[in-house]
């Protein structure tokens, strides 16, 4: 785990500079959007937030599906939260695309050590079914969807999520169960939970979108969950996408027409796949 972290340290290092300019292209995106910033999702001393983005056709009282999206930074990295611009690109198309988006944050490792992080999501996903009405969320169509080690707690929630493992005392009574988990070039071991170790035959359907140049998190991390998934008999799908490296950057870590090609073929799966699952 000590390699993931360096690596993905050394990878935002190398990409900051991007940043602003990805920035400006994900703030044009959300003009016009709807959103409530800030909501308190759990009980504890400590507050933990999630920001609502609503379609602007969106009429009060509407009951829409929804899908959260889940930051990462290797579990570690306190600059990337749900204001992330490459979680908020994807927010932004998912709303336009109908659904009700949220990003939510959690615990880093460096705060409070695992489970944690991962309880913090099933806690996000308890909070917003208990409040499906205030916030107008149908609680039978929810997806998640995670990158880099918010792909780790997306798959890490959607393998659990049929269970109570994760849950904590907060909105208990509230099932954690959501239809679909999409996970973005996801990490899959933070000791001493691997994701391989929680898949199970009854798990909800399950899709990686990864890039073959990925040098933080291999390809071969979403061929293992391939190959476990079909020895469970599990609904798996694997995205490629030729040429894609961590985080969508290419060689250069440059914001680029290659970096937008990339990203936009990655939601592009993500909305399709979620369309089919969630309107069957």
């Amino acid at each position: 785990m000590n390699r993931l972290i360096v690596l993905f340290f050394l990878f935002f290092h190398l990409s900051s500079f991007a940043q602003d300019e990805r920035k400006v292209l994900v703030e044009s995106l959300l003009e016009g959007i709807r959103t409530e910033k800030d909501i308190r999702y759990n009980t504890g001393d400590r507050p933990l937030l999630l920001d609502v983005y609503y379609p602007e056709s969106y009429k009060e009282g509407e009951i829409l599906p929804c899908v959260v999206w889940i930051h990462g930074g290797a579990l570690v990295d306190a600059s990337l939260d749900k204001n992330y611009d490459l979680i908020r690109w994807g927010v932004a198309r998912t709303v336009h695309s109908g659904y009700i988006s949220v990003s939510i944050d959690y615990r880093l490792i460096t705060e409070s050590p695992l489970p944690t992080a991962i309880q913090d999501c099933a806690t996000a996903i308890r909070f917003l079914k208990s409040h499906a009405g205030q916030y107008g969320i149908d609680t039978m169509r929810i997806a998640v969807v995670g990158e880099s080690a918010g792909g780790y707690l997306a798959g890490m929630f959607s393998y659990t999520c049929n269970t109570n493992i994760f849950t904590t005392n907060e909105w208990k009574g509230v099932s954690n169960q959501v239809a679909c988990g999409v996970l973005w070039y996801p990490a899959l071991n933070y000791e001493p939970y691997n994701m391989i170790d929680y898949i199970s035959p009854d798990d909800i359907p399950v899709i990686s979108v990864h890039g073959d140049k990925d040098s933080t998190v291999p390809i071969n991390r979403s061929f293992q969950l391939q190959r476990k998934s079909a020895e469970k008999g599990l609904s798996f799908q694997l995205h490629i996408i030729e040429g894609a490296q961590h985080g969508f950057f290419d060689d250069t870590w440059k914001f680029n027409e290659a970096n937008r090609k990339y990203m936009e073929q990655a939601i592009q799966v993500t909305v399709d796949y979620i369309n089919r699952q969630l309107y069957k």
